[in-house]
């Protein structure tokens, strides 16, 4: 279980920045303002990895971090919860299989 939060957090860490030129470059037309520079137009993934970099700092390449990581504890009561339902349903065919 732990192991499956750790892998979760580095995906996140990871993948973040890219999720975040993602959204960047598909609502830069729609007049929604994340800073001053984005009156300009990104010319695409790696323009807007650089300008974002270079304008907003790690910060902006990390920004909604937080609310993601705030996904990953459903591992935490899915997981434990799944196996319990497993070991349940062994034990209950079992149980038939004997009638």
């Amino acid at each position: 279980m732990t192991a499956a939060a750790g892998a979760g957090i580095a995906t996140l860490i990871v993948t973040n920045p890219l999720w975040v030129v993602k959204t960047r470059l598909q609502t830069q037309h729609m007049n929604i303002g994340f800073s001053k520079a984005s009156l300009k137009p990104y010319r695409g993934t790696f323009d807007a990895l650089a300008r974002i970099t270079r304008e907003e700092g790690l910060r902006g390449l990390y920004s909604g971090l937080a609310p993601s990581m705030a996904g990953i504890c459903h591992v935490a009561i899915q997981f434990p919860l799944y196996e319990a339902a497993k070991v349940s349903s062994c034990s209950i065919s079992l149980t038939v299989l004997r009638w």
